[in-house]
């Protein structure tokens, strides 16, 4: 019996920071974008330094200031200013969803030590890809990684039903506006995607990603590595496993040559996904190429009939029966009722959450759409600070200029109709959501109370992750060397660790092998011959 070919998981996760207790960012702040830029770049170093405290640790050969630590895992700022924890390559969505847990508790004891230092300072770090007072105006991401064996223009119209329908429990949710909503979307990101395929990430984002990032990559033995952009950034762990582990699935029946997804064209990916996203009773209806019109959960099921005989088949590793097995599970129970799921699924946890909140007021879903439809309005129009004078009736400490503002704002006939009351309910449920998200806030509050229930990830588990690698592939060697070499002048890629002054490196080029060979740098004419890679990284370190 053939088993299937060797396979790769892992993700890249941007966290935001701030100083608390600061608000969430003004859209309209007074502060240019080069000083939010600066001051997010020195609360990153004060993390960093926390964080090379407690962790054997190797510089980011790239010299962004990034590090590679001691569980094979790399830290950095990245283009767009946000902290990013990129995970090791994992060869289990189970050990995926551990490894995700485990950056979170790195930097929430960073988070911890700097509070603990001379200068106490409390940076808040949220997980999430929205600012949810301005949800449309800015998104920050979560990557996937998934080893692909197939042109990905041949895997993407295969794989893109699952991505846009797999939203309920890759999501995270949040509060919305969306007039054609209930108040509440199941996607983050969902919002900003805007075609079906492209290489764009920043702008212009598609639902599959065919970008190659750099040259490595594209392996010379058949495999290239994915890299997706429109999941959310989740805190629950059974959605961190089933998100990745149901497309990792896919991916490997893709990879030995099997056909998915024939059935379940979507006539426009793009509007598929925001109308199943608009709608948390999954009965949204989406049409297929050939007419019919189908529910995500029916999307599903066509996947997980496809998919249960290659499972079955006893050609893929052990973790895809388990997989699958909660994947429809899963299925089921968002069919017969999502709420069961409050306790594993982040998107149900807040609904379950907020709607609690808006019976105890008295109020309904689209009283809370319509009052945060407007405050959407105030906040295109004014800054956080008119908007607050506003909701508590006191301009007295506002200028001249945004006394304007405050007299317009209190008098426009959306704040009357709506009311005050109303509004500043909507403000608090924002400043919730926020909390939610921030490590150490009411996801965490909960979790710590036993009301989130993991399912796959053990919690003794994590902290062992937070400095030891996943056994197998190539993140064992790098960590192996960083261990060893960490403040010995070495520096660190994906694929290399490298000594300048010794002319010596590892190559860690196979992503699915733990073995390491100590090399010495190649001559000027061998490094004409070598990958661009190694070629630009010894160019690099020359310097």
């Amino acid at each position: 019996m053939k088993k299937a070919r060797a396979f790769l998981m892992g993700n890249e996760t941007e966290y935001s920071m701030a100083l608390a207790p600061d608000e969430p960012s003004d859209i309209r702040s007074s502060e240019s974008t080069s000083l939010v830029r600066r001051r997010n770049s020195q609360l990153h170093d004060v993390l960093l330094a926390a964080i090379r405290e407690r962790h054997d640790w190797l510089p980011d050969v790239r010299g962004n200031g990034g590090i590679y630590i001691d569980n094979g895992a790399r830290y950095y700022l990245d283009t767009g200013n946000h902290n990013e924890f990129s995970s090791p390559e994992l060869s289990t969505p189970r050990d995926l969803a551990t490894y995700d847990r485990a950056a979170e508790r790195i930097l929430r004891r960073a988070q911890a030590d700097v509070r603990a230092g001379a200068d106490g300072l409390n940076i808040a770090v949220t997980k999430s890809n929205i600012n949810f007072s301005m949800p449309d105006r800015a998104t920050w991401g979560l990557h996937e990684a998934y080893t692909c064996r197939v042109p990905l223009r041949d895997a993407a119209p295969q794989l893109m039903a699952h991505l846009v329908s797999r939203v309920p429990y890759a999501g995270a949710g949040y509060l919305s506006a969306e007039s054609r909503g209930t108040g509440f979307e199941l996607s983050q990101r969902a919002r900003h995607m805007t075609r079906p395929m492209g290489v764009e990430t920043t702008r212009d984002r598609a639902i599959f990603c065919t970008r190659s990032w750099k040259p490595s990559d594209v392996s010379e033995t058949g495999w290239r590595r994915t890299n997706l952009i429109c999941k959310d950034s989740q805190r629950c762990s059974f959605g961190v496993y089933l998100s990745h582990g149901v497309t990792g699935l896919l991916f490997m029946i893709i990879n030995e040559g099997h056909r998915i997804g024939r059935t379940m064209k979507l006539k426009n990916p793009v509007a598929a996904m925001r109308s199943i996203s608009l709608d948390p009773t999954l009965k949204a209806r989406v049409e297929l190429s050939d007419g019919r019109q189908v529910t995500a959960l029916d999307i599903q099921r066509t996947y997980l009939r496809e998919a249960k005989p290659h499972v079955e088949s006893g050609c893929f590793p052990q973790w895809t029966a388990e997989l699958w097995n909660h994947w429809s599970d899963t299925v089921d129970q968002l069919d017969n009722d999502p709420g069961q799921l409050a306790d594993r699924l982040d998107t149900y946890l807040k609904f379950k959450l907020f709607d609690r909140q808006l019976k105890r007021a008295e109020l309904t879903w689209p009283m809370l759409r319509e009052a945060l439809g407007v405050l959407t309005m105030a906040r295109h129009r004014t800054t956080e600070s008119v908007i607050a004078a506003v909701l508590s009736e006191d301009g007295s400490q506002l200028s001249k200029e945004d006394l304007v503002l405050f007299r317009q704002l209190s008098s426009h006939r959306d704040v009357k109709r709506v009311g005050l009351e109303r509004l500043c309910f909507a403000v608090r449920l924002q400043a919730v959501e926020l909390n939610y998200h921030e490590l150490g806030g009411l996801f965490d509050q909960l979790n710590d109370a036993g009301k989130i229930d993991s399912v796959v990830v053990d919690p003794d588990a994590v902290e062992p992750a937070m400095h030891r690698p996943p056994a197998g592939g190539r993140a064992e060697a790098r960590s192996q060397s960083i261990v060893e070499a960490s403040g010995e002048g070495w520096a660190c890629d994906w694929e290399y660790v490298i000594h300048r002054a010794d002319k010596q490196w590892y190559d860690l080029r196979d992503p699915f092998s733990n073995e390491r060979e100590l090399t010495t740098f190649p001559d000027d004419s061998q490094l004409a011959r070598s990958s661009s890679m190694l070629a630009s990284l010894i160019s690099r370190l020359s310097d």
